[in-house]
């Protein structure tokens, strides 16, 4: 680009990168980190460097999330940098995804840049540096026009909607870079024919080219995955083995449970084989998991949607602690007034096939927070109601109260254990939002046929 007048750098910014843009002399650099403690240290410890950078009139600290940042502002930049590290979990992922590439085209002059970076090598890259590099530059193709890449130690990815880099020679950099008449210390000439060396460009797409990596999206954060692959791979080779299968076998093994699932109900429906005790133990056991489910379903969306999941985190949770407790009154009231409390429990089991639908068909497009509570109140309500239902049942056979709900309550701690274990590492990380609710519509579908069989 000949002139860059609106600049905004999202993380990162402090200790050199603002100085190099200030060198541009741009009307304006938007600076957005979220916590507010950097800049204030930064402040307290600053060296020249950082005290100019602070402190010129043309830098504009914001203290938000980057993300929400970019959907409230009306501005639009000639160049956006992203400089957080590489999406090593779900707070940096969510700015290296399709919805937030969107986003940030929208916020991007015709003709504007955006520059993000990745761990990279001019002589070697292991399999997790490819899927990382392939996965976030194919996830960048599907938003932008041109994607062009810099290898080196750390590969620097430019993306742009209007700019063909093609069609832009070393000799014409270096022309630019002789014009603009821009001190440094290590961009040379020479440093400029290194680093877009063709040689090095045509490595790069061939290697990255042998391998295979999916899309990275808000809710099947794939990039997060390759990520921890990567950082586990230089420390922990046995949790980078446990990578490697869960990627390769998640939809095999959502196929081989639903598979499981819909045989047990044709031989149940053949055998009649399901008691009344089984049914109500079973439906239990699967809403512990579902609740357990729902809980990371509504942190992990809150978390994508506006970043802030810490300074939310005791009201998400207050509201299905509390949906638990009115789940349980209701419950003690139907049971009080000696209703068919089978079929209360096997309706609950359909709501919560109803809520896990509707959350996959609509949880990407909220835009309240308040949802987000009402939706942890509701499915805390369902994962209540059950409870008390199954003890009534079961008491009907036991007198013991203590050891009846002690013995149901464990089934639904083994659950909700179940539920957080495979969860928060298989099946959030690996199959994605859509694949786990459909996986708990599955099992509670199971549950609801048992509770259908034994009130027969």
């Amino acid at each position: 680009k000949e002139d860059i007048n609106n600049l905004l750098i999202i993380s990162g910014g402090v200790g050199g990168i603002i100085r190099e843009f200030l060198k541009y002399r741009p009307e304006v650099i938007d600076y957005v980190e979220l916590d507010p403690l950097i800049i204030t240290v930064a402040k307290r410890f600053a060296d020249s460097l950082t005290r100019k950078e602070l402190e010129d009139p043309v830098v504009k600290i914001h203290h938000i999330d980057g993300r929400l940042f970019l959907k409230k502002t009306e501005k639009t930049y000639d160049l956006i940098m992203i400089g957080v590290s590489p999406p090593s979990d779900l707070q940096i992922n969510r700015l290296y995804t399709i919805e937030f590439f969107k986003v940030v085209r929208r916020r991007m002059e015709e003709d504007g840049i955006l520059i993000l970076y990745l761990p990279g090598s001019l002589t070697y890259l292991s399999k997790e540096m490819k899927q990382i590099n392939r996965s976030i530059i194919q996830t960048l193709k599907q938003v932008f026009n041109y994607v062009h890449v810099i290898p080196g130690d750390i590969n620097i990815i430019i993306a742009s909607e209007g700019i063909r880099f093609s069609h832009f020679s070393i000799n014409d950099l270096i022309e630019r870079f002789k014009a603009k008449r821009i001190k440094t210390r290590l961009i040379s000439t020479g440093h400029i024919r290194y680093r877009f060396s063709p040689l090095y460009q045509d490595w790069f797409w061939a290697e990255i080219g042998k391998t295979e990596s999916s899309l990275n999206r808000d809710f099947n954060p794939m990039a997060m995955l390759y990520t921890l692959r990567y950082w586990s791979a230089a420390r922990a080779r046995i949790i980078e083995r446990w990578f490697d299968v869960v990627e390769g076998s998640g939809k095999k093994i959502l196929l081989i449970i639903g598979i499981i699932i819909s045989g047990l109900i044709v031989l149940n429906f053949i055998s009649k084989l399901i008691k009344e005790k089984t049914a109500v133990i079973t439906a239990i056991g699967a809403t512990g998991f579902s609740g357990m489910i729902f809980q990371l379903v509504v942190i992990f969306g809150f978390q994508i949607l506006f970043g802030y999941v810490y300074y939310m985190i005791s009201l998400l949770i207050t509201g299905m602690m509390g949906g638990m407790a009115l789940g349980s009154i209701l419950a003690t009231r139907r049971v009080e007034k000696r209703t068919d409390v089978i079929q209360d429990l096997f309706y609950s089991d359909v709501a919560i096939i109803i809520l896990s639908l509707s959350m996959l068909k609509f949880i990407s497009s909220i835009s309240l927070e308040i949802i987000f509570i009402f939706l942890a109140l509701i499915s805390g309500l369902l994962v209540g109601f059950q409870f008390p239902l199954g003890n009534y049942i079961l008491l009907k056979e036991r007198s013991r109260v203590g050891a009846v709900a002690g013995s149901l309550y464990a089934i639904d701690l083994v659950g909700g254990w179940l539920g957080g274990l495979f969860g928060g590492i298989l099946l959030l990380p690996v199959l994605g939002l859509s694949y786990t609710l459909f996986m708990v519509c599955l099992v509670k579908l199971l549950t609801a046929t048992f509770l259908i069989l034994a009130r027969r």
